[in-house]
């Protein structure tokens, strides 16, 4: 939640996070963003008119407000690209209800209608991934690139079928940015930069920095014949922000599971230091500990690191869920709670098992306890000897 007020943005009209301060208060609600949707589900089955679904009598009181808020698009992208919206300080606090009509049932009331969009992208205000390849800001951005192709925007009468489909996708989008405004979100984790070229693992302080142990006789003074210690490089402003820059998004690639990749040379393997947890820290604030048991556990050889980041992971999903980690849990990412997987991250999840599984020799299969079906096929050639032993 942004600002000093005791009040949530919603109640003060979302002055500064829709528009310019200077335009004031929104002059419609977050319900009615879900009235004005639902009018519209409503006119996409029942015909749309000519003069376009926001002329509609139920909500034609929005119209001029909705057509000020769209032409503002441009200051509300400013703001979601730079946003992290992954995990709520308070458990749920993120959670949308099912409001958002998925069909209109013409046999009953509008009060009676029933059937809700009931994904979990529209049922969340966390802005991660939309897909594996698309992030919440670059589907933002889409949207309003394609809206902004239509006749009149941002006054477009919303009457054909891709305009009126693009102005759903919009509400939706904009529900979700501005019901998150209400929510406190957890900071992404800060992670000291990587040291340059020459630095050791551990980061060690240069000479005489505090902490550090003086060189014999309190002199920075060298053993005899040895070359003087350079003295130490001071980084600039602009370096130092560059640095800032890169750990900043480290943190946010680390907490935006769909975006991860698989090898060693892709994040996070190829930054695997980061992959290290503690019990003591509840599983909501490591919240992407499963995709990470994925990526560690089905490798034929762990490197050192890797092996390390593992033990971590190993000892606190014991504590947290009293026995090692398998195939069987691996299988199923979490979907509700403090650390609920998105519909994209739990497909990134299955994807990513799959491709590191084929990579396994049978041995490893076998060790790892994989489900029959995971076992490959004999081929023409292998003894049923050997074939067998996969399946003990």
């Amino acid at each position: 939640m942004s600002g000093s007020s005791l009040f949530q943005p919603s109640q003060e009209g979302f002055v500064g996070l829709w528009a310019p301060p200077v335009a004031g208060k929104l002059q419609f609600a977050l319900k009615d963003i879900v009235q004005i949707y639902n009018s519209v589900v409503r006119q996409r089955q029942t015909g749309l008119q000519k003069s376009g679904v926001l002329a509609s009598s139920d909500i034609s009181k929005f119209q001029k407000h909705v057509q000020n808020f769209l032409g503002a698009w441009q200051y509300r992208y400013d703001k979601i690209k730079d946003l992290h919206r992954i995990q709520p300080v308070h458990e749920n606090a993120d959670a949308i209800k099912p409001q958002f009509l998925a069909k209109w049932d013409e046999r009953k009331s509008a009060n009676a209608q029933d059937e809700f969009i009931r994904e979990q992208y529209v049922l969340s205000s966390q802005l991660s991934h939309v897909t594996e390849a698309i992030s919440f800001a670059d589907h933002y951005l889409q949207l309003y690139e394609r809206a902004k192709g239509f006749a009149g925007f941002p006054k477009s009468k919303f009457n054909t079928a891709e305009e009126v489909e693009t102005l759903h996708n919009i509400l939706i989008a904009e529900y979700k940015y501005l019901a998150g405004c209400d929510v406190e979100w957890l900071s992404p984790p800060s992670f000291v930069p990587e040291g340059r070229n020459g630095d050791d693992a551990a980061g060690a302080a240069p000479a005489g920095a505090a902490g550090a142990a003086p060189a014999a006789g309190g002199t920075a003074a060298t053993a005899a014949g040895a070359a003087p210690e350079a003295a130490p490089r001071v980084e600039s402003a602009p370096e130092r922000d560059a640095a800032l820059g890169h750990a900043e998004g480290l943190a946010g690639q680390l907490a935006d599971i769909a975006s991860w990749g698989i090898t060693d040379d892709s994040f996070p393997l190829s930054h695997v230091n980061l992959l290290v947890f503690d019990h003591n820290i509840g599983r909501g604030a490591l919240r992407y500990y499963h995709a990470a048991a994925i990526l560690l556990f089905y490798q034929n050889k762990r490197t050192e690191a890797q092996e390390k980041a593992f033990m971590s992971l190993s000892e606190a999903w014991g504590h947290w869920f009293g026995r090692h980690i398998t195939d069987e849990q691996l299988r199923a990412p979490p979907t509700a709670g403090p650390c609920a997987y998105s519909k994209a991250e739990v497909k990134k999840c299955a994807d990513m098992r799959e491709a590191l599984i084929i990579s396994l020799t049978d041995e490893m299969k076998a060790t790892l306890e994989l489900p029959v079906r995971e076992l490959r096929k004999r081929q023409r050639g292998d003894s049923v000897e050997d074939q067998a032993l996969l399946l003990r």
